[in-house]
């Protein structure tokens, strides 16, 4: 008698199987919205890696992160121009490795930690690919960053403070990290834009989102989002002076996403105006509150 074969399955099968499981173990983690994160964020990552990996050649995703990264790293100018050659930055929740170019390019000696297996691989690939001055990526969390103290002379902690399971211990890790004087870069989901853009908000959620500033995406992890005063806030709490505060990313993925092809991302007009645009927008009064997230640029005190 043959011995009986695994079954075999389709990518679509598998992506059901991952979808039933995500759904389950997420569940499971509802009470610690940090071990939700971490569960949902892995294993989405398995089901849908094409689009996630979006630093790999091919992603259909790639065209929209890199323009996201420019409208970040317009708002975080000038001071990124204080940055010297051969200063030490961290990039926290560096994810797969978006920014780690862009600062190698600076002549920059840049670490990213990330702490789910499967990003920080993307990102350790992404570091291996960058010429020049060497970029180390390592598994790790926020809240218990593995270096010694006064280590780095900058920190970057982009979209992370939105889904960490406690910022403020997050925030005081960073800041024992750094040097006294050195520059932390954050943006943080903003109350108003960030939950405008989600999309997913129902007339039973809204009494919660409101009280405690949390929403969990239906199936998917929890995203804490930020009013202009509670980032300021944090970080003075944590001895970080506020050097500029500004809205950021109104269109891609923002509340007035104007739904651009992915192919008309790729051409360099389109950027140029995509970029123009949210400049204009972050600047203008009127729609301070709408930007999908806070930027800020702190000192460590």
């Amino acid at each position: 008698m043959a011995p009986p074969q695994a079954p075999r399955y389709s990518i679509v099968s598998k992506r059901r199987h991952l979808d039933r499981l995500l759904g389950q173990v997420t569940r499971l983690c509802r009470g610690s919205p940090e071990l939700s994160n971490f569960v949902y964020f892995r294993l989405f990552f398995a089901r849908d890696r094409h689009r996630l990996d979006y630093m790999r050649a091919g992603s259909p995703l790639k065209h929209r992160r890199l323009i996201q990264r420019q409208i970040y790293e317009a708002a975080f100018a000038p001071h990124l121009l204080r940055l010297r050659p051969g200063h030490n930055v961290l990039d926290i929740g560096c994810g797969v490795g978006r920014f780690l170019p862009s600062l190698a390019a600076r002549r920059l000696s840049v670490v990213g930690i990330e702490p789910e297996g499967h990003h920080a691989r993307a990102a350790l690939r992404v570091a291996r690919g960058v010429r020049g001055r060497p970029v180390g990526v390592c598994r790790g969390l926020a809240e218990a960053l593995p270096f010694p103290p006064r280590s780095f002379d900058a920190a970057l902690a982009v979209e992370t403070l939105s889904y960490v399971g406690q910022p403020k211990r997050a925030l005081r890790e960073t800041h024992r990290v750094l040097r006294p004087g050195a520059l932390l870069f954050v943006s943080v989901e903003s109350v108003i834009g960030g939950l405008l853009s989600d999309g997913h908000l129902t007339l039973s959620s809204l009494p919660k989102v409101h009280q405690t500033h949390t929403f969990k995406l239906p199936g998917a992890g929890y995203t804490r989002y930020y009013t202009e005063d509670e980032l300021r806030s944090l970080l003075l709490d944590a001895r970080f002076r506020p050097l500029a505060l500004r809205p950021a990313h109104y269109l891609l993925d923002g509340p007035l996403d104007p739904r651009v092809e992915e192919t008309a991302l790729s051409k360099p007009v389109i950027q140029r105006l995509i970029l123009d645009l949210e400049r204009r927008l972050s600047r203008d009064p009127t729609w301070r509150g709408l930007g999908r997230t806070w930027t800020a640029v702190a000192r460590r005190i």
